[in-house]
């Protein structure tokens, strides 16, 4: 994972796309915003911390989070909110 081999830089392609720049971060991720450019659209990458993947049982708790809140965000419909591919 990209996560594991630390932050993406601008310029570097990363799951199809061109990252811009770092939006923000939290405990377990960073999002950054990226354009892909096969699609022509910007997106929002959000890709889990390094100090995620070293305890196992965290791991597996963030990914069961990360995959809940993205089944959830892709129930939305909303011009302000990002879609979730």
């Amino acid at each position: 994972m990209a996560g594991d081999r630390g932050p993406l830089i601008a310029g570097q392609r990363f799951a199809g796309c061109i990252v811009d720049r770092c939006l923000g971060s939290g405990a377990t991720s960073t999002v950054y915003a990226a354009f892909d450019d096969r699609a022509g659209e910007w997106r929002a990458l959000k890709v889990f911390a390094p100090a995620t993947g070293q305890d196992p049982e965290q791991a597996a708790e963030a990914a069961r989070r990360f995959a809940r809140e993205a089944a959830l965000a892709a129930q939305l419909s909303h011009p302000g909110i990002a879609r979730v591919h």
